[in-house]
This record gives C-alpha cells, sequence and structure tokens, in this order.
C-alpha cells in the first residue's frame, strides 16, 4: 500500500522517536499509559491533511500483510479488552495488543499509524485551496 506523510522539513526517513514534533493530537495525553508506543502518522490516498502538518509531502510504500484494519478488527481486540480497560486506556491497550501480534501499522480509515521507521521519498508541496483576498486599503 502506498501512503503519506506531511512534515515541516524534507525527510530520508520517519522516525517513531520523533512523535508529537509535528502537531499534537489528541492522543498526546495517553502517552502516560505505560502501554503506549510511539508512531508516525500516515495517510492513504483519500487522506485530508489536517490542519498544522507540513507542507512536504513524502510518500512510502508497505506491505499489506503488515497492517491491521481497526474498523474490521478481525481479532477482536476491542470485545477482549473492553472490560478490562477503559476510555483513552482501552485505545492504548488495543494497539499495544495489536502490535504485540506482529502488525507494524494500524489502519483507521484513511489514517495510518506506523509503530517502525520508515524509509520515505519527497514528492513535492502539499496541494493548497487558494482563497480570493480583497486587496487592503487604507482608511487614514
Amino acid at each position: 500500500m502506498l501512503i503519506y506523510h506531511y512534515s515541516h522539513y524534507k525527510l530520508t526517513s520517519t522516525k517513531v522517536s520523533k512523535h508529537g514534533t509535528g502537531i499534537n493530537g489528541a492522543e498526546s495525553k495517553r502517552k502516560i499509559h505505560k502501554l503506549y508506543l510511539d508512531r508516525t502518522y500516515f495517510g492513504t490516498k483519500n487522506y485530508k491533511p489536517e490542519k498544522g502538518l507540513g507542507i512536504y509531502k513524502h510518500e512510502t510504500f508497505i506491505l499489506n500483510s503488515k497492517i491491521y484494519d481497526l474498523n474490521k478488527d478481525e481479532h477482536k481486540f476491542y470485545d477482549l479488552l473492553k472490560n478490562t480497560y477503559k476510555g483513552d486506556y482501552l485505545i492504548t491497550a488495543i494497539e499495544f495488543s495489536i502490535r504485540l501480534t506482529g502488525y507494524r501499522y494500524i489502519k483507521n480509515n484513511d489514517t495510518i499509524l506506523s509503530f517502525v521507521d520508515l524509509p520515505v521519498g519527497f514528492i513535492g508541496l502539499k496541494e493548497f485551496k487558494t482563497i480570493q483576498v480583497k486587496p487592503y486599503t487604507r482608511k487614514y
């Protein structure tokens, strides 16, 4: 599967140890949990970049056999863990369990979480929508 990463810099690889240096997502409060795993975020071809992501677009290829589709949840991690863990800790426990079973990536809709460093190639700048700006005029 071809996936894309946005950064504030041109990269040759992504590093999970750099997690959180782009934008501070909702998962940042989960980092206190012992089971939390650092990750890098990617998008599929249909991914709509979030506000605040860098303008440098990179791509890489990952094996489908190493991707766990969270929406399908084939191993029923949610059902297995929902009575033991609650809230944010449940999400963290599910991610940790998926990684323990040998998966390197989690697919959640058009977002891919990678738990491993990946080589990437720079492919261009993020496309921006152009907006019409009214000319500034002085009022004095």
